[in-house]
């Protein structure tokens, strides 16, 4: 199984939520929003993994009921 991950931008793209957004759920810890990686002798450059960050998005999403 190939593990898929994903850097800010991509996170971004993929969940549609801004960085600002971002930011705020991972310092808001109620919301367990999936917390980065680093490479090992690279912690400037994070990511995540895509598998946890849709799991975190089904768990959170509100489907609208239609008016």
């Amino acid at each position: 199984m190939n593990k898929k991950y994903v850097d800010m931008k991509g996170l971004c793209e993929h969940t549609t939520l801004s960085r600002g957004t971002i930011y705020n759920l991972l310092k808001n810890e109620e919301a367990n929003f999936p917390r980065s990686y680093s490479f090992k002798h690279i912690k400037k450059r994070v990511f995540w993994l895509v598998e946890e960050v849709d799991t975190w998005v089904e768990n959170n999403v509100i489907k609208q009921e239609s008016a």
